[in-house]
């Protein structure tokens, strides 16, 4: 019988592995393993199978990060900070999801879009749109010229302090989100602006969103990643020529005497690091800036 269990044991350090079959051995299974692994080993149970075999023992391994046993891809040790994941979204900042839903170290990837209102604060309370108004945020990808817009709010604040949701107010920061509908010939042509989705509705459905003047800001997760090259078009209600609203049609749309800045981050913290695109008023409607190297770097 001691013969016997020694083949077996034998086997599970040449990796092979084992199940202890109930007449034969009883607890657990590494009790006969342990002893014949070696000095920078240790019995591990694969939790699939109930395998146990002598694997590396991690916190033997000299390494800067803290590493952890993984069965994942055939078992081995990992950084501490990798995890299980759906998207980069769910990864460390510096870590990107791979195709086996694995955290790793990777290029970073910029998809967040910041827009700090830059515009002196409204003194009216009742002001519909007080602010910078963004309408849309478009990436233009370099070479092939796909065109991606915002997916996601990331976050939203008021400048003026007021962020909640109203009727017939400028404030809902999901206005941003998806293609330009206020300005609908874009990018043929931005010299004219809709107000209104449907200016004869009882409630007013604006094409934009306001930021509320200075201390305001717009975090919108782009739909796709920003790269070196790519253009972004920041497209915001002002100096072009009002339609689709009540009674000012034809009118230019005030021109921000201070405007907004633009900046890009991996990450959609509020308080993260985030890199300075560009800054100042729009030309017919729009902010546009070919993204370099040096506004990629961490």
């Amino acid at each position: 019988m001691k013969k016997s269990l020694f083949a077996v044991a034998a086997m599970a350090v040449m990796g092979l592995g084992f199940v202890a079959c109930e007449d034969d051995l009883i607890g657990d299974p590494c009790d006969l393993v342990t002893p014949l692994c070696a000095s920078n080993q240790m019995c591990r149970v694969n939790p699939s199978t109930n395998e146990a075999s002598c694997k590396p023992d991690c916190s033997k391994i000299e390494s800067a990060d803290e590493l952890v046993w993984s069965w994942e891809n055939g078992g081995a040790c990992i950084n501490a900070n990798v995890e299980e994941c759906a998207d980069d979204n769910e990864c460390e900042e510096g870590y990107i999801c791979n195709s086996n839903n694995m955290c790793e170290e990777g290029a970073p990837k910029f998809k967040y879009v910041r827009i700090d209102d830059l515009s002196p604060a409204e003194t009216s309370a009742t002001k519909e749109d007080p602010g910078v108004d963004i309408d849309a945020v478009v990436l233009v990808k370099q070479g092939s010229g796909g065109t991606h817009y915002a997916t996601r709010v990331a976050g939203y604040r008021r400048g003026d302090g007021d962020s909640t949701l109203k009727d017939n107010f400028a404030f809902d920061p999901q206005a941003a989100v998806g293609k330009p509908d206020s300005f609908v010939s874009y990018p043929t042509n931005t010299d004219t602006c809709h107000y209104y989705v449907n200016p004869q509705a009882a409630k007013k459905q604006y094409t934009f969103v306001s930021l509320g003047g200075v201390g305001g800001y717009l975090i919108l997760e782009m739909g796709a990643v920003i790269e070196t090259g790519d253009k972004l078009d920041v497209l915001e209600v002002s100096d072009c020529k009002l339609a689709n609203t009540i009674s000012s049609n034809g009118q230019t749309a005030v021109k921000e005497p201070e405007g907004f800045r633009v900046q890009i981050s991996v990450s959609e913290k509020a308080d993260g690091k985030w890199n300075f695109v560009n800054q100042g008023q729009v030309t017919k409607g729009i902010l546009s800036t070919t993204i370099s190297n040096s506004m990629l770097s961490l």
